[in-house]
């Protein structure tokens, strides 16, 4: 009989021997790749851990997105459906990029067809920022994405206003990209049309940011802390109350100081002003 032979999965930098240490190093892309190429399953199986073995064989979905679903439910993560889009998305553009790269391997090159294509996936963003206008998760993706392959050529459009002043999410997205943000931000005719009734749409029209949109309303004598140092926020609106960040906590910042800033804040503490009612709407970045 022959002998079965172990192997480990490396996982986030690290060697997986058990399930524990699979749980605790559980990267989306890196476990779609091992399931994709069987490897999970063989894992599983020469491991003994039959009852997964048995419900990772039972998934019956060619959807990355739903297979990682499904995955995340076997192992019992955590994990938002949003992270699980950006994931998806992030290795749509990655592959797409890998095919695109082959194909002017096979074309020696060809300078004016790198210029088309270049320019054509540039203009292909606009197409997906449409399509995708009110999921802000794949909005932050498609931003990360423009800053990696296309930052020159969005910084220098000429045409932004007319591209995106239909895109509130979008806008948003782009303030909270610390490399992409004085796009958006020095451009007048994006900014005026942004800004024109701004607190009225985030507070009364609505706009829907779902569980992304945090906030806070009262009124509070201490320091609260609202978010931790390491979360990156984006203050949408502030009204009655002093701010700061924990690890810099002596420089403190009035909400009138923030009305239209759009700042983007490492973790957040706040303080309402005498005898006023505190109201914040802020996004993790």
């Amino acid at each position: 009989m022959a002998k079965t032979i172990k192997f480990n999965l490396k996982l986030n930098g690290n060697s997986i021997r058990t399930i524990e240490d699979l749980k605790e190093n559980f990267v989306l892309e890196e476990v779609l790749k091992y399931y994709k190429e069987d490897l999970l399953l063989r894992w599983l199986k020469v491991r003994n851990y039959d009852e997964y073995v048995e419900r990772v064989e039972n998934i019956n979905n060619e959807d990355d997105f739903e297979v990682l679903k499904q995955l995340v439910n076997i192992f019992d993560m955590e994990q938002d459906d949003s992270d699980i889009e950006k994931i998806i998305y992030t290795l749509k553009f990655e592959e797409e990029q890998k095919v695109l790269l082959e194909d002017y391997k096979n074309n020696n090159f060809q300078k004016q067809q790198i210029i088309d294509d270049y320019l054509s996936g540039y203009y292909q963003i606009f197409e997906e920022i449409g399509e995708n206008s009110e999921n802000l998760s794949k909005l932050k993706v498609i931003v990360s994405n423009i800053e990696k392959n296309y930052k020159d050529l969005f910084t220098m459009d000429k045409f932004m206003y007319r591209r995106v002043k239909n895109y509130i999410k979008f806008i948003i997205s782009v303030l909270m990209n610390e490399n992409l943000r004085d796009v958006i931000i020095k451009n007048e005719n994006i900014m005026n049309d942004f800004l024109q009734n701004y607190d009225c749409r985030i507070k009364k029209e609505g706009i829907d940011f779902g569980d992304d949109l945090k906030s806070f309303k009262g009124n509070i004598e201490y320091w609260k802390d609202l978010e931790e140092q390491d979360n990156k926020i984006l203050i949408l609106y502030a009204k009655n109350c002093v701010i700061r960040e924990p690890k810099n906590r002596e420089l403190e910042v009035k909400s009138t100081e923030l009305k239209n800033k759009f700042e983007i804040l490492n973790g957040l503490e706040l303080q309402s002003l005498p005898d006023k009612e505190s109201e914040i709407y802020y996004l993790e970045v």
